[in-house]
């Protein structure tokens, strides 16, 4: 177990694994807003259904920003050491 130990950092790789497990699910709910908000928005404006196209305007916009911004983070961490 020893050797094992000081081979693999565990701390790190730990770190490692969480953050990509956040910003992968992340990345997913925030591209997922997007989605939703846009389909909703044709929807409401092709009369299927009834609502506010404000409304999943601004849920269409918070899941583009929030997309936009992980996909940044994501590319600002792999230039950091």
């Amino acid at each position: 177990m020893n050797v094992l130990a000081e081979l693999v950092a565990w701390g790190d790789l730990g770190k490692v694994v969480a953050v990509g497990l956040l910003g992968g699910v992340g990345l997913v709910v925030t591209w997922g807003l997007l989605l939703l908000g846009l389909e909703r928005t044709q929807e409401i404006r092709a009369g299927a259904r009834t609502g506010t196209v404000a409304g999943y305007g601004a849920v269409a916009l918070l899941g583009a920003v929030g997309t936009l911004a992980l996909l940044g983070l994501g590319l600002w961490a792999i230039t950091q050491k």
